[in-house]
């Protein structure tokens, strides 16, 4: 079944509903809140897969089989960033990031590969 994008609006309740039904997803609720009240959330086309966040630059028809990262909740202690832009997964990009510092991860991805243009120091 192919994943459709969203709106922020759905996927924020998607995420508001997984954490209130447990606990241990309160991290990915919390960096969901963060990218869709930002100045990047309008800019990014988001979809959710089983219980990760997806997000691309550009809408699509398949957006799966599209580049786009893909953040995953590991563990309570650690969010995984994966941009994939192949199929083979040891040339995929991939981070692993404590809750804390995912919003500063993800601000590091959108620089490292230019997603909205380079920003000032």
């Amino acid at each position: 079944m192919a994943a459709d994008v969203r709106s922020w609006q759905s996927v924020v309740a998607f995420f508001d509903g997984l954490a209130g039904q447990d606990p241990v997803f309160v991290p990915m609720r919390a960096l969901v809140h963060e990218i869709a009240i930002s100045d990047f959330g309008s800019g990014l086309y988001p979809w959710t897969s089983m219980h990760d966040l997806c997000i691309s630059q550009t809408p699509s028809t398949n957006p799966q089989e599209s580049p786009h990262l893909r953040i995953s909740l590991k563990s309570a202690s650690e969010i995984e960033f994966c941009y994939v832009d192949t199929a083979i997964e040891a040339r995929q990009w991939r981070r692993v990031e404590s809750p804390e510092y995912a919003l500063g991860r993800l601000l590091v991805f959108f620089d490292q590969f230019n997603w909205f243009g380079r920003r000032p120091l």
